[in-house]
């Protein structure tokens, strides 16, 4: 088997990509864990429709009609506030690496000399 080298986990687009995210390390972890929070209440959803029917409306028990449908309401809003805070936060890491490419493209080109400009075709 071969031994992976150091400068080829350097030429690897997608780990030369990803470590772009480092000094968003915080915004990735907390877009990633808000949306398995999401994910998790979205999963839930159905469960406490099943305990509204069966519980609830089966048994004509209105205290638990009322109770399913207060946990189906707050897990409604807990999925709607993860998945809000899942877009924010990825949108933001997203669009920070992108300045930071830029930036960085930018920082390239004004360190090359006039004489490369002046060589090369644009257009």
């Amino acid at each position: 088997m071969k031994k992976t080298t150091l400068h080829q986990i350097r030429q690897n687009p997608v780990i030369r990509s990803l470590s772009l995210l480092k000094p968003y390390r915080t915004l990735v972890i907390g877009s990633y864990l808000t949306m398995l929070a999401a994910n998790g209440a979205a999963i839930a959803l159905p469960r406490f429709i099943q305990s509204v029917i069966d519980d609830g409306i089966r048994q004509a028990d209105i205290q638990a009609i009322i109770y399913s449908s207060l946990i189906l309401l707050g897990l409604a809003l807990i999925r709607g506030l993860f998945t809000f805070l899942f877009s924010i936060w990825s949108e933001s890491a997203s669009q920070s690496v992108a300045y930071d490419v830029r930036n960085t493209i930018h920082e390239k080109l004004q360190s090359l000399s006039f004489r490369f400009h002046d060589g090369a075709e644009s257009g």
